[in-house]
């Protein structure tokens, strides 16, 4: 009884609570209070995420309703003037996502595929780009570096070709726990940027070619190999038909290696054979120049540069003829549109770095297609010819981005000049 009453003492009745209920409760929100601000001052004073560390987290959240390993892609303008080939005034929009993308390839109105180098990583890796559903997905998983080149029609359907540094199978099994965990993230201490040239000598491992061949089973997309040969960097072009191609192969110390190839039939490996050119020039010089080289839709001729001017040639190399009137400064990069009317590549600019241009086939009409500062290359063209997709290279970054090509269909045969 006695510890019962000290304890009686002590706690208050209740009525002492009914008194003191409104000071317990002001004291208790005093407290509440106190806490939120304390939290939100130390929120304040903490730093915020790096740009980088943003854009890693808005690529690699997933949209509502994505298949497992999609990101969600996003856009933005870029600043500088752009005009379709018939000058209308138009609006070139970067394709951003995590890290960097550069040389596009369309396979169709919707699907684009590009090559991107994550946040954290210094290898390359193709993604396609679902346009329509604005999301993204890696198509190659293994530990080298792997860029698409270009397609190969084949009936109605389009086979992508890319260039892989490494022997390790490929699947497009869009796998979540796959992309995260089948290969290591560190890649190998060679296979870095170099300090000399950052976007076109940042791999200078020899790549061997792959064909993409249809999906089978579960597993996605079968990639096989496609003739023997090793380069630094690839260029393919094959006509509508699928019945020609060609292939330029580049390493460093080398002479760029030029090859009309035939395609076959074959299932796993339709190239063949494969001629190496000697590509005449009308001032006389050969193939050792050669920066680019394209085949033309309708496989009639193909169009090269040498990084200053532009010229046609059979398929064989042989019966040069010139494009324009020598003062074109044609850089490369080239692309031809579909209808095979128009010719795009990059040119030189005193303030702006390189820009794309677009040429008729017969030689006139020349278009200023872009004048956005730093440097478009990799101009690749969608099914239909309005779209125009292009790498983007502000210094040592670059971005897949795209714009308006032509208004109309009619905008593509329209050479007034």
């Amino acid at each position: 009884m006695r510890k019962f009453k000290t304890l009686k003492g002590i706690m208050p009745n209740a009525s002492q609570l009914r008194r003191n209920l409104p000071i317990f409760a002001w004291t208790l929100s005093s407290l509440a209070i106190s806490g939120l601000v304390a939290i939100t001052q130390f929120g304040c004073q903490s730093k915020p995420p790096s740009k980088d560390a943003e854009v890693a987290s808005s690529a690699a959240t997933p949209p509502s309703g994505a298949m497992p390993g999609e990101n969600t892609l996003a856009a933005r303008d870029l600043e500088g003037p752009a005009t379709t080939v018939d000058g209308t005034q138009t609006v070139a929009r970067a394709i951003v996502s995590g890290g960097e993308s550069r040389r596009p390839v369309a396979v169709d109105g919707d699907r684009l595929v590009f090559a991107s180098r994550r946040i954290g990583l210094d290898r390359w890796q193709v993604f396609e780009a679902l346009l329509k559903a604005g999301v993204e997905r890696r198509v190659s998983f293994d530990a080298g570096n792997n860029e698409p080149v270009g397609l190969l029609s084949v009936g109605n359907s389009r086979r992508l070709i890319v260039a892989t540094s490494t022997d390790a199978k490929k699947s497009s099994s869009r796998v979540l726990s796959e992309y995260r965990s089948r290969f290591s993230t560190k890649s190998p201490a060679s296979d870095t940027r170099t300090s000399d040239s950052p976007y076109d000598a940042s791999v200078q491992l020899e790549r061997k070619l792959l064909l993409e061949l249809p999906a089978l089973g579960k597993r996605g997309t079968e990639w096989v190999p496609v003739g023997n040969a090793t380069a630094q960097r690839w260029i393919a072009s094959t006509d509508k038909d699928g019945k020609n191609a060609i292939i330029l192969a580049f390493s460093e110390g080398e002479a760029p290696k030029p090859f009309r190839v035939g395609i076959g039939k074959a299932a796993k490996d339709p190239f063949d054979p494969w001629t190496l050119l000697n590509v005449e020039r009308p001032d006389g010089f050969s193939s050792a120049a050669i920066s680019d080289g394209r085949i033309f839709p309708d496989g009639s001729r193909a169009v090269w540069s040498n990084g200053q001017s532009l010229w046609t040639t059979a398929l064989n190399g042989k019966q040069p003829e010139p494009l324009g009137d020598g003062t074109l400064n044609a850089n490369g990069d080239l692309a031809i549109d579909p209808s095979g009317q128009w010719i795009v590549f990059s040119t030189a600019t005193a303030n702006r770095g390189l820009n794309l241009a677009a040429l008729h086939r017969s030689g006139r009409c020349f278009r200023t297609l872009t004048e956005i500062p730093g440097d478009e290359l990799d101009p690749a063209f969608s099914p239909d010819g309005l779209s125009l997709f292009f790498t983007q290279r502000q210094g040592d970054q670059a971005v897949v981005a795209q714009m308006a090509f032509a208004t109309s269909t009619s905008g593509l045969s329209s050479c007034r000049d």
